[in-house]
């Protein structure tokens, strides 16, 4: 899934069904330690999202969270899940309580409040959280805020950026790292990528 989601997997829908189908190898076990639960439920997660069972990934992430309720660096990497899911109100909150209780994830929770203004159009708030962060692809979404902003030259410069990070990174494979219960969301975000100079393919 690590390889999905930073964009270098050669094949990601079978690495979605790989790691799904030893997660769910883990979990037919009914005597999981605690922590081993919560890692299996939190994996599954975002498998589940990849298969587009957004009501089974939210379930399974409260059931992480249910087991690890102060597990901040969790909590933080599972806002993504409640994002692609459609509870981006609720993915604000949860930034707001990581940024409360440990401000040193900022590069998770800058990167997930930014994409989750970038969902609500507010590309001024979504510029001022990714400033803040290097994490993953946030170059890109970035390079989306500023397309909303009429900062095209800005736009094109932090699509550079993340080029000489991933020189391999299209929008195809972005795309393929995310999957949103709406897809008109990528969709948008893809033009603006596009427009920004991130090759297609």
């Amino acid at each position: 899934m690590i390889r999905v989601v930073i964009f270098v997997s050669d094949d990601p829908p079978a690495e979605v069904r790989k790691a799904g189908d030893l997660t769910r190898q883990v979990l037919a076990n009914e005597h999981l330690s605690p922590q081993v639960a919560r890692l299996a439920n939190w994996l599954l997660s975002f498998v589940l999202v990849h298969e587009r069972d957004f009501d089974g990934a939210l379930a399974a992430a409260n059931k992480t969270v249910a087991l690890a309720p102060y597990d901040t660096f969790m909590l933080s990497r599972l806002i993504m899940v409640l994002l692609q899911a459609g509870r981006t109100d609720q993915a604000l909150q949860w930034a707001d309580q990581v940024a409360a209780r440990d401000p040193a994830l900022g590069w998770s929770y800058n990167h997930r409040r930014g994409w989750a203004y970038l969902v609500l159009e507010r590309f001024a708030e979504a510029a001022q959280a990714l400033t803040q962060t290097e994490f993953n692809d946030a170059h890109l979404l970035l390079a989306i805020a500023y397309v909303g902003l009429g900062r095209l030259a800005d736009a094109r410069a932090e699509v550079g950026k993340m080029l000489k990070i991933n020189p391999a990174i299209t929008v195809q494979t972005w795309r393929l790292g995310y999957s949103f219960r709406d897809p008109a969301i990528l969709d948008r975000h893809a033009l603006d990528l596009v427009q920004a100079g991130l090759p297609k393919t």
